[in-house]
């Protein structure tokens, strides 16, 4: 058996935005206020992507000659609502 938390588009987004900001808030090192958030939802799925953007930080800075990492980090996640 599948379930996914809330009942309806907007409930799924407002919950995985709650997520993802008081897990941004517990990492050491990472700042919520620079990830973008964007949320699609249909009757299959609720997609779920998130850029996170590393211009300001110091980490990058301290790679010297290593390679760094891309400005901005993207990853994303799917949800399936139904169909088990």
């Amino acid at each position: 058996r599948a379930s996914i938390a809330g009942l309806d588009a907007t409930e799924r987004e407002s919950l995985a935005r709650a997520f993802i900001a008081e897990e941004g808030a517990r990492i050491v090192g990472l700042d919520p206020s620079r990830a973008t958030v964007r949320i699609e939802s249909d009757a299959r799925a609720t997609r779920v992507f998130i850029d996170y953007d590393m211009t300001a930080d110091p980490l990058l800075t301290l790679a010297g000659p290593l390679p760094k990492p891309p400005a901005v980090i993207a990853r994303s996640a799917v949800l399936r609502t139904g169909g088990y």
